[in-house]
């Protein structure tokens, strides 16, 4: 079968609230920086009371939908598969998709849209108050089944890989990839989650062909630094460590590459890994060199930092003369 989809993404579509905060309000939220924590309905609302008088900006987002919106911006074809409630969030989600040359394979269900609070506190670092509403609730039978097996690459994230439901249908997609001889790409996305599911994590990821992850996420998965623990997992083709402003070591085919981060002015990190990830994958199903490529990818990091935000809307002309 022509493969010509670069990518098809599962994700959970979530509409981003991002929000500057100082620590000690951080503290008083009873959350802990840097981590991604899950809320319920009830919870998700009383957060969003606590914020209601910070200037807030609203993105679109969830890591999957990051990615694929750069790799839009390069040019790459992309599908995104996701669920979305019949709300007005829903409704802006699917539009922005849209706009940004992102197939969309987006299902409705009746409920809410999730939303993510991202709390920016001074240092950069960014902690996520997660409400997932229907997305969690995509169905095997709703997957994009032959966008798939057209496509380059799947690319998923750990946070498809821990609700029962959702987990289910990422490993059917994994199996109708793995069948048609589609590269299954997966993003830790978080050291919290890693902990939590490891075992689950280490036999899912033995289905992987690219893997990402940062150094706390290795770390949580191997006991590792990232010099070491890129050369575990050899099945992996494409394994690529994120080291932020140190920048990335990949192992690409038995071959190590290592490659000092762009200097950058940090105001927000949300969406380097994300921004990241797209370069990799860009490279990847765009046969480009490999050294360039991850060059190329700690460039559009270290640029994603210095905006509010988890992606980069300018410098993609820039990022893409990297390859010529």
């Amino acid at each position: 079968m022509q493969k010509d989809i670069d990518v098809v993404g599962i994700g959970n579509p979530l509409m981003d609230i991002i929000v500057k905060i100082e620590d000690h309000e951080l503290e008083e939220l009873d959350l802990k920086k840097g981590t991604m924590n899950l809320v319920d309905a009830e919870n998700i609302k009383k957060f969003e009371e606590k914020i209601l008088k910070k200037d807030k900006t609203l993105v679109p987002g969830g890591s999957v939908a990051n990615t694929l919106a750069a790799m839009a911006l390069l040019g790459a074809k992309v599908v995104f598969v996701g669920k979305i409630g019949e709300d007005e969030h829903g409704d802006v989600y699917e539009q922005k998709l849209i706009g940004g040359n992102i197939l969309s394979r987006v299902k409705k269900a009746n409920g809410e849209t999730g939303r993510v609070i991202s709390l920016v506190t001074p240092d950069s670092e960014r902690t996520f108050a997660t409400y997932l509403g229907v997305c969690t609730q995509l169905e095997k039978e709703e997957l994009a089944e032959e966008d798939i097996k057209k496509a380059k690459v799947l690319h998923l994230t750990g946070y498809q890989l821990e609700e029962p439901k959702l987990r289910e249908t990422s490993l059917h997609a994994i199996k109708i990839a793995k069948d048609n001889k589609t590269k299954v790409s997966i993003d830790l996305a978080d050291p919290e989650l890693v902990k939590r599911n490891k075992e689950q994590i280490l036999e899912i990821i033995k289905q992987a062909d690219i893997l990402f992850a940062n150094e706390k996420e290795i770390a949580e998965l191997t006991g590792k630094k990232p010099e070491e623990a890129v050369t575990e997992f050899p099945w992996i083709e494409t394994l690529a460590v994120k080291m932020g402003a140190k920048g990335s070591i990949v192992r690409h085919k038995g071959s190590i590459i290592k490659e000092e981060g762009v200097k950058a002015k940090a105001v927000d990190t949300t969406g380097a890994g994300d921004m990241y990830a797209a370069v990799i994958l860009y490279g990847l199903t765009h046969d480009k060199d490999m050294t360039t490529t991850v060059r190329a990818a700690n460039h559009a990091a270290g640029k994603v930092v210095e905006t509010i935000g988890a992606r980069l809307e300018r410098g993609w002309e820039e990022i893409k003369g990297m390859f010529s």
